[in-house]
């Protein structure tokens, strides 16, 4: 029987369940906040497996097993376990990337670093909407209440809270659209990619193991998953200890390579390369098939890293986006290889698309299928319309949430539930294809100035996708059979608790710290695309025709690639290592990767399938630790003013 046809399972969508579900939320968000506002160093939301939802995960594990020995009626049942961590998951992913931090980062920069020299106040103010932004676009630049949020407010000065309520609570109308999206397209891939091609969901496997551990499986006795947790556990105590101490040897885990390889001319041009020891990541990894793994790295190694030293050696300049670590033409050709995938990933779900039109269906999922259906071109057809308060003209708006949607985010879902990708960052954006081919100054200034609204918040930094979150909360729901449409209602509870709460507690933190002091995020992404599209507007874009055959270059080689994949059992490389190699996913995780992938191959090769089996609760262990320790010393920083130790998430 596949899990759609299972029954109803025990407590789910309980009282009990929604009232600690909001808790760990709660704290998750401070969590969360806190840590990528202040602490610095511990990006809890940036990752697909957000270490915050995990380490209050853990918490909330213990603290039912105590409640099972003191008061039996408090414990959560495995279900209950489930809404929480699902409500976790949702809101760790919407208070970080989600939505808090890059919309009051969207919504104050450009007011606070306007300038005479940047042009943007005649650039951009005239074309800004006076109710989506807490500052007045007729006044001059920074304006008191915007200083305030950068600078910090005096001692006893009250936050402004008035001036956020109305653009954030417009705002908050095409976040939920966009989840809503979300939640529809995530109801039609589950079958497809659950039950028809079996992918792995390696993010989820841990939480499964510890709930099946709620319903009598042995995970916990196995000594090789705390002596894999042991290994995180010590460097980072011993690097907190450091920070205490400096007398204590510190253990470094980031060791760029660029200048240690290439110290001089032309090859100290080249891209951010760098060596991540990151514990948690070989963990997931280890879970991925080998032919995926050689191609994550062999592509990054020889392609992204090889094609760059290859034009510098040639004397070529590396053209790179402003907001991608990658040449213009990797960016144009990993474009081209999205549109082949998520193409071939929406032709292999046709039968179920068409049965959904015509029959409806889907009585065992989220929502039926016709409805899932026909939500996900609503969604997207309003959010388009929403974005014409900012100015955008709809057909732009139409094609920007289109190739956000069913090109980027399917494939970035894709390469984190078939290739346990940590990091769903891309290098393009819609905006970047439509300069593909055509002039990016004749959209004009009101549509330039529309689109860094329009992407920023969703498409600017892909880090805490939301749509893979929901597969992966669907998959965890299956393991314990629970209700999907109880998982439905914990999804939107986490998310509609998450985002209150992640304005309020980010606002607060930036108000009393003062942004400058905080995460540069603030500084740094809104900032990038203004500046592109000034220049744009002020004559700095030249159409490239390299562009345009590296786009359709890339993607007549994801086609080669997906056809010997089909055709030749011993074919190594796989498209998605092709499309994700110029990312910034790569550029943190390669080496992980790596390591991952030579452990694996030495296992399977002399321990077979049973070995890689007996060593799989070893590398759960690594991601266990890493992820509880993260927690641990975000709240050691938040109480006792500890500053954590560096863990390489990105």
């Amino acid at each position: 029987m596949t899990d759609s046809g299972k029954s109803k399972s025990a407590a789910g969508f309980t009282i009990k369940a929604l009232l600690v579900g909001t808790a760990c939320v709660l704290l998750v968000v401070f969590v969360t906040s806190w840590a990528e506002l202040v602490v610095q160093r511990i990006m809890m939301g940036v990752v697909q497996f957000p270490p915050a939802a995990f380490g209050v995960f853990v918490l909330l594990i213990i603290a039912n097993w105590v409640a099972k020995r003191i008061r039996p009626g408090w414990a959560l049942a495995p279900g209950e376990l489930a809404i929480a961590y699902t409500m976790m998951l949702i809101a760790a992913m919407t208070a970080s990337r989600g939505a808090p931090r890059r919309l009051i980062s969207l919504l104050t920069s450009i007011n606070y670093y306007a300038n005479p020299g940047n042009r943007w106040q005649e650039t951009f103010f005239p074309y800004i909407s006076p109710r989506l932004v807490p500052w007045n676009p007729d006044g001059p630049p920074v304006q008191p209440n915007i200083a305030a949020l950068y600078e910090g407010l005096h001692n006893g000065e009250p936050i402004p809270w008035g001036i956020w309520l109305h653009p954030l609570a417009l705002w908050t109308v095409v976040v939920l659209l966009m989840f809503g999206a979300f939640l529809c397209l995530a109801t039609l891939l589950r079958a497809q990619w659950s039950d028809h091609e079996r992918l792995s969901f390696p993010l989820a496997q841990l939480p499964i193991e510890m709930l099946r551990a709620e319903q009598g499986e042995p995970f916990y006795r196995n000594k090789l998953l705390y002596l894999g947790a042991a290994i995180p556990v010590v460097v980072h105590l011993i690097n907190l200890g450091h920070n205490i101490n400096p007398g204590i040897p510190q253990l470094k885990l980031i060791f760029p390579l660029n200048r240690a390889l290439f110290p001089s001319p032309p090859l100290d041009r080249m891209g951010t390369f760098q060596i991540n020891l990151c514990f948690s990541a070989i963990g997931f990894f280890f879970l991925l098939p080998k032919e995926l793994l050689f191609s994550f790295w062999f592509f990054y190694l020889v392609l992204n890293k090889g094609h760059e030293a290859a034009l510098l050696l040639l004397g070529q300049t590396l053209d790179r986006p402003g907001h991608a670590d990658a040449s213009l033409y990797l960016v144009s050709a990993e474009a081209g290889g999205f549109f082949v995938l998520a193409g071939y990933f929406i032709y292999l779900a046709r039968p179920l698309l068409i049965s959904a039109w015509r029959k409806g269906g889907g009585g065992e999922e989220m929502m039926p299928y016709r409805t899932a259906l026909i939500g996900l071109f609503i969604t997207i057809f309003a959010s388009a319309l929403w974005f014409t308060l900012a100015g955008l003209s709809l057909w732009l708006g139409l094609m920007e949430l289109l190739v956000y949607v069913l090109v980027i985010s399917l494939v970035m879902t894709r390469a984190t539930a078939e290739g346990g990708l940590l990091m769903t960052e891309i290098i393009f954006t819609p905006l970047d294809v439509f300069g593909m081919f055509g002039s990016r100054r004749s959209l004009g200034a009101r549509n330039l100035t529309a689109l860094v609204f329009a992407t920023v918040p969703f498409s600017g930094d892909m880090r805490g996708l939301t749509l893979q979150g929901m597969m992966d909360a669907q998959k965890i729901a299956d393991s314990v059979r629970l209700r999907r449409r109880s998982l439905h209602w914990a999804l939107w509870a986490g998310i509609g608790i998450s985002l209150v709460a992640g304005f309020i507690i980010q606002l607060w933190i930036n108000y009393r710290h003062g942004a400058l002091s905080l995460n540069g995020q603030y500084s740094w992404l809104s900032g990038v695309f203004f500046g592109e599209h000034e220049a744009f507007l002020s004559g700095g874009e030249h159409f490239n025709p390299y562009a345009t055959f590296c786009f359709l270059l890339g993607a007549a080689f994801t086609i080669f690639l997906s056809y010997m994949r089909l055709q030749f059992w011993w074919w190594p490389l796989h498209p998605l290592g092709f499309v994700m190699c110029g990312s910034w996913s790569l550029i943190v995780n390669w080496f992980p990767i790596f390591v991952a992938w030579l452990l694996k191959s030495v296992i399977v090769r002399y321990g077979g399938m049973r070995g890689f089996a007996r060593a799989r609760p070893f590398f759960l262990g690594l991601i266990f630790g890493e992820m509880t320790m993260a927690v641990i010393l975000t709240l050691i920083d938040a109480i006792w003013h500890i500053p954590a130790p560096v863990i390489p998430f990105d």
